[in-house]
């Protein structure tokens, strides 16, 4: 007889069948869970187990089963195999059950649903040419048993070796950035988005030199490894637009044209390997220069710097300093360049242009203006703005002030001055010294009532002098007499800016008071905002200005 155990809804039922005399390699299984392996035989109505020399009778009901050693070894297997696949489920890695599967391997290494779980966990866990071995030689196994898992397993196995072939800080970085993207509550508002990319040159070698990144995401980071590899990591939000981030080399010894990538969400994306094209030497071009002031004279001592168009990295490719006769040359690669020449006391000059291969290079003449010196007085009275029944109306609480402004020397100063006096902007171009009187106002559905803006220069003849000031006093003295409380005296002596004309209620506007010249005084009425007065609220400004003195720069005729 043979034992034969049917398992059916959990329930054991024990079947006899004839069991062969004296046949070795058989496994008996008593119920108490004791294996033992001989040969086995049926006599007297027991089971008789031979191991060696011993005889081992049993009786049937201390049987559980006797199954070919062959067959028993496939149960095991196929028990480490399930437990292996148990605890992938119940712990969400491979490195627990890897040491199941590699038993199971050993006892059955030609078992294709072994060797599948096994190449597959290998992969997973970081062992990418250990997987390939195993995968391989029973590629076509794994496919009949598992129809159509086998070419996705080997397309992991040869992601997962190119990985391997990256640096090793590298292939650390991008397992720690699948495990914290991995990390879903975490980022609850957006998930973090990775990729790595090369950037070498002609030569294959790897370029050193730090790519700028632009994305659609915050918090970018980018991270280099060496040899040219880096891997760049941002937090994309839920509901942002979706757009490619682009990759720019900006270094004038490359050349790379833009490429785009995009990020992957659980781990990082390859996103390629670039190749950016180092110039020679011999493609190197000397641009001539010719610096010179206002009046056409030239400049020595100044500062020529290129950058590249374009660029957000302002930091210039190459810096010369001009000779005695104003000249100086760069070396430059073919592409577009903007040029800045500057020097102290000066306005910077800028041209931009594109330096062409096999070109013969023209002379680029940048003219500095010196900056405009003078002395300005500004006094003003502010009173706040209020609105009551949707009229606008000047509270009796006024503050005064007034500035002294000295150009150039304390420029810098003077502009951190201006700012507490938000109705004035100064702006030289080139040679010229230009003064805006901003005005802004809220719209007309929230104040149904505004005081008409006005600003213009204090014209004063020998006619109105007695009237205005009692008698004639020099322009200083004549300022400091001005009253702002009083104002409206003075404003039918106002020439308004004639090419602007008066200032349009419910608008803002800027207008120029033109030409401007020593002793002139400046005088007006306009509603600005001031952050430094209660925040950012808006004041009505009465004001005047005094043009001490004002030295322009000789222009060339």
């Amino acid at each position: 007889m043979r034992t034969v155990v049917v398992v059916i809804a959990g329930w054991a039922i024990l079947t006899l069948s004839s069991v062969p005399h004296c046949r070795a390699d058989q496994q008996v299984t008593l119920q108490t869970g004791t294996v033992i392996v001989g040969a086995v035989s049926q006599a007297d109505g027991q089971i008789v187990v031979n191991v060696g020399d011993a005889e081992l009778r049993f009786e049937l009901d201390d049987i559980a089963s006797v199954t070919d050693a062959v067959d028993a070894g496939r149960g095991q297997v196929d028990r480490l195999l399930l437990k292996a696949l148990e605890l992938q489920v119940s712990s969400g890695g491979d490195q627990q059950a890897l040491g199941l599967l590699s038993e199971a391997y050993h006892l059955d290494p030609e078992n294709p649903r072994v060797a599948y779980w096994y190449a597959r966990s290998l992969c997973a866990s970081g062992f990418g040419r250990a997987a390939k071995a195993i995968f391989e030689p029973r590629h076509h196994a794994i496919e009949k048993a598992y129809p159509g898992l086998a070419s996705s397993l080997d397309l992991q196995i040869r992601n997962r070796i190119r990985v391997e072939s990256l640096p090793r800080r590298l292939v650390t970085r991008l397992e720690q950035v699948a495990a914290a993207a991995s990390a879903e509550p975490f980022y609850e508002d957006g998930e973090l988005r990775a990729a790595y990319f090369r950037i070498v040159d002609q030569d294959r070698a790897g370029v050193r030199v730090a790519p700028q990144i632009t994305c659609n995401g915050s918090r970018p980071k980018l991270e280099s490894f060496g040899n040219g590899y880096y891997l760049f990591t941002y937090f994309h939000r839920r509901g942002a637009s979706e757009s490619p981030c682009r990759v720019r080399l900006e270094d004038g010894r490359y050349d790379l044209t833009e490429r785009e990538f995009e990020g992957r969400a659980l781990g990082a994306e390859r996103a390629g390997e670039w190749v950016a094209r180092r110039f020679r030497d011999d493609e190197m071009t000397r641009v001539p220069f010719e610096i010179v002031d206002g009046a056409g004279v030239p400049t020595p001592e100044a500062t020529i710097s290129a950058v590249i168009a374009g660029n957000r990295n302002q930091e210039p490719f190459a810096t010369v300093e001009t000779a005695d006769d104003g000249t100086g040359d760069l070396g430059l690669f073919p592409r577009r360049y903007r040029v800045t020449a500057a020097k102290n006391g000066y306005l910077p000059a800028t041209d931009t242009f594109w330096v062409r291969k096999n070109q013969p290079p023209e002379t680029h003449r940048l003219v500095l203006h010196r900056k405009v010196a003078g002395n300005l007085h500004v006094a003003w009275r502010a009173r706040p703005v209020r609105y009551d029944l949707n009229q606008f109306s000047a509270a009796n609480v006024e503050t005064n002030g007034q500035v002294e402004i000295h150009l150039p020397e304390d420029d810098r100063r003077s502009l951190a001055a201006l700012q507490q006096v938000p109705f004035i902007r100064l702006q030289q171009d080139e040679s010229r010294l230009r003064l805006f009187i901003n005005r802004q106002w809220p719209p007309a559905r929230r104040v149904g009532e505004s005081p008409p803006g006005w600003c213009g220069r204090l014209k004063i003849d020998a006619d109105n002098a007695g009237e205005l000031f009692g008698h004639d006093l020099p322009d200083d003295e004549r300022f400091e007499h001005i009253e702002l409380a009083a104002l409206d005296r003075y404003k039918p002596f106002v020439e308004i800016n004639k090419a602007n004309g008066a200032l349009p209620d419910h608008a803002a506007a800027a207008i120029e008071i033109a030409p401007l010249e020593a002793g002139s005084i400046l005088l007006g009425r306009v509603a600005a905002y001031d952050s430094d007065f209660n925040g950012r609220g808006m004041y009505v400004y009465e004001f005047k200005i005094f043009v001490k003195d004002l030295e322009m720069p000789q222009v060339e005729r």
